[in-house]
Parts: structure tokens; C-alpha cells; sequence
């Protein structure tokens, strides 16, 4: 996810039918990026997603990017 987030040209979402694995997927993908845990949860909680099930690992990732 993170190496194709990095080549795209335009904004890049992956589509799954409910949005859930791709709200956990780009929460993984932008905290191995080095970006905010908190802005992360932010942004997914004002698309109505809720990133509970990895915020130890975008935790983790973040801290470790």
C-alpha cells in the first residue's frame, strides 16, 4: 500500500465494498510514513472510520518512521 501510495500521480484510494480494510490499510500506510497517529485517527474518525483495531501498530509504525 505505501509503495503504491507513493507512485501515484492522483489521489489513490483502494475500494473495498464497506471502506473498512481501506481506512486500516491507509492508516498502516501513513503511519509507516512517519505521519501523526492523532492526525490519522482524526481523519479517519471525520470519514466515520474508526482505526481501534490497529492503533497499536500506527502507533508502532509511527514512532519506528
Amino acid at each position: 500500500m505505501t509503495s503504491a501510495l507513493a507512485r501515484a500521480k492522483e489521489l489513490c484510494w483502494p475500494n473495498y465494498r464497506s471502506g473498512t480494510r481501506s481506512n486500516l490499510l491507509w492508516s498502516l500506510a501513513e503511519a509507516s510514513m512517519g505521519f501523526d497517529p492523532e492526525e490519522i485517527a482524526a481523519a479517519a474518525t471525520a470519514a466515520d472510520y474508526d482505526i481501534a483495531p490497529v492503533r497499536a501498530a500506527v502507533e508502532r509504525l509511527a514512532a519506528t518512521s
